[in-house]
C-alpha cells in the first residue's frame, strides 16, 4: 500500500460483500495509475425506517432484496 498523491488518478473497486436483509457491508479496494494496492477500505450500512429503526428490506422491499442477494458475496 502506497499514498496517493494529486493529481493522480486512482480506480476505485467497490464489492457487496455481505447481506443480511436489514445490513450490508461494502468493501473497497483503491488502485493507483499502474494497478498497485494503495489501500483496502470496508463500510457496514443498514436500512432504516421513517422513524429511525432498522429496517428489513425483505419484509418491506422482496424486490430489491432479491437484487441485493443476487449481488452479495456472501448472504444470509
Amino acid at each position: 500500500k502506497a499514498m496517493t498523491r494529486f493529481p493522480e488518478t486512482v480506480e476505485i473497486e467497490a464489492v457487496l460483500s455481505s447481506y443480511t436483509g436489514v445490513r450490508f457491508a461494502i468493501e473497497y479496494i483503491i488502485r493507483g495509475p499502474q494497478g498497485d494496492v494503495r489501500a483496502t477500505a470496508k463500510s457496514t450500512h443498514c436500512f432504516i425506517g421513517p422513524d429511525g429503526s432498522p429496517l428489513s428490506l425483505r419484509r418491506k422491499f422482496p424486490a430489491w432484496d432479491a437484487i441485493f442477494r443476487a449481488n452479495a458475496l456472501f448472504s444470509r
